[in-house]
């Protein structure tokens, strides 16, 4: 989903102007973008076509799993690499090496 806030204007119309100059916001909303109204606690004016292009999924997490997945061809003949694991830990691991002390 794309975030309908993206493309907020840069001014914060505070409520008083809001309210006398409701028609320009939204014209203002449907010419160039959401536009935010309120200082302390702000909203979002956007017009529905905004709205519903950002509520509309880009691509599921299936579909995007199946598109980016490696392409088989580009793979080793031998598969992927599996590095080897070491007999010896490089680091000690808390709670349990003290218990071997």
């Amino acid at each position: 989903m794309r975030d309908p806030t993206a493309e907020l204007s840069e001014k914060i119309w505070p409520i008083a102007e809001a309210k006398a100059r409701l028609s320009e916001i939204l014209r203002l909303a449907e010419e160039e973008g959401p536009q935010q109204v309120g200082v302390k606690k702000t909203f979002v004016i956007m017009s529905r076509e905004a709205w519903e292009a950002a509520e509309t999924p880009g691509m599921s997490l299936g579909e995007m799993i199946m598109k980016f997945r490696p392409n088989p061809e580009d793979l080793p003949e031998d598969g992927l690499e599996i590095p080897s694991r070491k007999e010896e830990r490089e680091r000690p691991i808390p709670f349990i090496d003290y218990a071997t002390e």
